[in-house]
């Protein structure tokens, strides 16, 4: 799904459709379909999509030179919990229940993507910016809405420091601006060699 003219297979797509289309998350919701196009979240596979828009981006435009980026916000749900493979105990398929769900966490870990597209903008501060909250979320599973008061305080308090004050007062100042952007899409010829 894009907003964009000329690259969404669907037309006349309405908000609630794209809304109910990219949270259809396996063992939640069902898979919405449109059409002969069938949508789930993305969770799984590019539950950090920074990485994914930098492609898309240089495959639109790298026939125009002068295109730029001038801003990437990225919204994380939290920092994961860090548990590796060795701390896991139990036998049988309670063991295995546990490293499937180890692994699950491995591959949605969007801290990684993060540090790797933070590295491509290190050159040119102010285009990327990543929030994310860093302590308290890691066992509010996903069907826990009960916990949303526990999801408002802590992202409130997340934002309330100093620091993430300043990035946030910096990220509105770039997206008011517009000037052209300070990264060429051309200098992302590494993103083209990533695999995932």
């Amino acid at each position: 799904m894009r907003s964009f003219e000329g690259y969404s297979p669907l037309d006349d797509l309405t908000i609630w459709q794209a809304a109910r289309a990219t949270s259809a998350a396996p063992t939640f919701f069902k898979q919405l379909v449109i059409g002969n196009h069938q949508f789930i979240d993305g969770g799984l596979g590019s539950n950090n999509p920074c990485r994914v828009l930098l492609k898309e981006c240089q495959q639109i435009y790298r026939k125009k030179p002068g295109c730029t980026v001038s801003c990437i916000i990225s919204i994380g749900s939290g920092m994961p919990k860090n548990i590796g493979i060795s701390e896991l105990n139990g036998i049988g398929f309670s063991w295995l229940r546990d490293v499937v769900k180890t692994l699950s966490g491995m591959a949605t870990d969007c801290e990684a993507i993060n540090e790797e597209v933070a590295a491509w903008f290190k050159a040119t501060p102010n285009v990327y910016f990543r929030f994310n909250v860093e302590q308290g979320l890691q066992d509010v599973e996903m069907d826990r809405h009960e916990k949303l008061n526990v999801i408002i305080a802590k992202t409130e308090g997340y934002l309330d420091k100093d620091s993430q004050q300043e990035k946030l007062k910096q990220a509105a100042k770039v997206l008011a601006i517009e000037d052209r952007g300070l990264c060429l899409i051309t200098d992302l010829g590494n993103v083209d060699r990533q695999t995932y």
